[in-house]
């Protein structure tokens, strides 16, 4: 009965996983994918996942992408088969696959790529390139990158290549963000050396030549705090207020959105200055 060499290969497959994935607690979680081939080579394990690749888990986690690769050590991993009966894979029989069990610690990079979709109870993610390399605790989210908060959906977040903390549920990035519907139904357009936002807090910090354009108004300041639940934003230190009737220049300033329009509030070396603009 002939017989071929072959790296471990299953049409259509299920593997379970235990780290932490963005927007969620550390949890299992199940990968399906079209097709899963899995290797052993220097004391490395590569799985890679083709086709449609679906992972779910706890809380209606879900995430859909077009491809997955995961890398881990040997230590503890089951033995692959290495040869198999050619007849038995014409005939559709192909071997189970192995119970996976591992230490995060073990974990050397984990990624969904070709676009992705990740939702659970509260947030929807959309990007290019979900990975970590350190068993969950931080991630990299590459490509264009849009963010959603199921309650309030009109705010959509956009940007390019973040960075995900679990321990803080926080994204950070580097390059501009947009918040649509932010107020009146326009735009928020954040600049600086850093932007992180924290979820659960519903806070963004705006740090190093920080610039943020809303309405008519455009803030500026080395660091700026924005409250989205209150929806008050703060600078820390000197700052700029221009619009199209003039600028302020202060010591700090505090803008605060209401249903009638914005509360400014201003320190500067003349004391406090209130300023009141509606609509």
């Amino acid at each position: 009965m002939a017989k071929i060499k072959l790296f471990f290969y299953v049409a259509i497959g299920m593997i379970i996983f235990q780290l932490g994935l963005p927007i969620t607690a550390f949890s299992a979680f199940q990968v399906f994918a079209e097709k899963i081939r899995i290797r052993k080579y220097e004391g490395r394990v590569y799985i890679d996942f083709a086709g449609r690749v679906k992972a779910s888990g706890a809380e209606g986690l879900s995430i859909i992408s077009g491809n997955g690769e995961v890398v881990l050590t040997t230590d503890k991993f089951p033995q692959i088969p290495e040869n198999i009966e050619k007849e038995k894979i014409i005939g559709g029989e192909l071997p189970s696959l192995p119970k996976l069990t591992f230490d995060r610690k073990n974990l050397k990079l984990f990624r969904l790529g070709g676009g992705f979709s990740l939702v659970n109870k509260d947030l929807k993610l959309n990007g290019g390139t979900l990975e970590t390399r350190d068993g969950g605790d931080n991630w990299m989210i590459l490509g264009s990158v849009k963010l959603i908060n199921r309650d309030k959906p009109s705010q959509e977040l956009t940007g390019k290549n973040f960075h995900y903390n679990r321990m803080k549920n926080a994204i950070s990035t580097k390059n501009a963000v947009e918040i649509a519907s932010f107020w009146q139904g326009e735009k928020l357009y954040i600049n600086a050396s850093s932007i992180e936002i924290r979820l659960q807090e519903k806070k963004i910090l705006i740090s190093g030549n920080a610039v943020m354009k809303f309405s008519n108004y455009t803030l500026s300041s080395n660091n700026i705090k924005v409250d989205t639940a209150s929806r008050r934003i703060e600078t820390d230190g000197p700052a700029k207020l221009t619009s199209k009737e003039g600028s302020l220049d202060a010591a700090h300033i505090v803008v605060t959105i209401t249903d009638a329009g914005l509360k400014i509030e201003a320190k500067d070396l003349s004391g406090k200055v209130i300023a009141k603009s509606v609509g």
